[in-house]
């Protein structure tokens, strides 16, 4: 996908989308308020490194065994379900730390299904080089909409008053992230048996 236009149309439609990044930064928006913008760099972070790994390590891996993806699939299933277990206890104590970790939401954004499809199906195969202005308009979106998110769950915390509990929050967060860890997983999965 070499056609800036579209490359910038694709990303912004991938990364806007629900997901299981984007559920961590609305429930820390509803969490921190404002002070969750301060977790847009971990997401760029983790996007950044994921996908550089993917293309760098597993591109050529997984042309050479198409296991090696399904296995990926698989870690993070694992990962956002063993997340998911850890915020709905999290809602069970009241006066506990933060729900939203910058160390969960680092490793839910590298594990995020969509790392795969901007590593193997954005990004142009390209050089470094030529990839630069990619990466900055990437970096650009990817700070947008994780603003988006992290705003739309202030914004949710404030209106629903009483009902956006920070017990609520965690358990609707973590709900989310057993779906996309069903869903994920059971993408891993039929690519093992198929």
């Amino acid at each position: 996908m070499d056609a800036p236009l579209t490359f910038v149309l694709a990303v912004f439609a991938l990364l806007a989308v629900p997901g299981p990044t984007n559920a961590l930064l609305a429930a820390a928006g509803a969490e921190r308020g404002i002070g969750a913008v301060r977790l847009i760099g971990i997401v760029l972070l983790g996007y950044g490194f994921a996908v550089s790994l993917l293309v760098a390590l597993f591109g050529p891996l997984s042309g050479a065994d198409p296991r090696a993806a399904a296995a990926l699939r698989l870690a993070a299933a694992i990962w956002l379900l063993w997340s998911a277990v850890g915020l709905w206890r999290h809602a069970a104590r009241p006066g506990a730390a933060r729900a939203v970790t910058a160390g969960r939401l680092l490793v839910t954004t590298m594990l995020n299904p969509k790392t795969l499809v901007l590593a193997f199906a954005i990004f142009p195969p390209l050089s470094p080089a030529a990839l630069l202005p990619y990466g900055l308009a990437f970096l650009g979106l990817a700070s947008l909409t994780s603003l988006g998110w992290a705003l739309a769950g202030v914004f949710l915390a404030r209106s629903a008053g009483s009902l956006a509990t920070p017990a609520r929050i965690s358990r609707a967060t973590a709900a989310t992230l057993a779906l996309f860890a069903l869903w994920v997983g059971s993408v891993g999965i039929t690519a093992l048996v198929a």
